[in-house]
């Protein structure tokens, strides 16, 4: 009984000096990591750009209108099936 007893009494020394190791070691990782913590600076102030560059509004307009009137066109053929209408025809289409 008195062998076991001492193997179980170094086992737990063992354990507590290894936990005691183990804790001073974290404490160390924790002020190095607070240590090394990045600072943000500022390098210079932001300021405007003096000319826009992108998206170009006149050239996305007149894109925009062109494609929108070859669509309307297009729709108008395939609504008038190939078929002939005249001025008055056409224009109810439209205003449909």
């Amino acid at each position: 009984m008195g062998v076991a007893y001492q193997r179980a009494l170094r086992d737990v020394k063992f354990q507590e000096e290894v936990y005691k190791n183990m804790y001073q070691l974290l404490e160390i990782a924790r002020v190095d990591k607070i240590k090394d913590a990045v600072i943000i600076s500022v390098l210079g102030k932001a300021t405007l750009p003096e000319k826009k560059s992108f998206p170009r509004r006149g050239l996305s307009l007149i894109v925009i209108t062109i494609l929108a009137g070859l669509i309307f066109m297009g729709l108008l053929l395939v609504e008038s099936d190939g078929k002939n209408y005249n001025k008055r025809k056409v224009m109810t289409l439209i205003s449909a």
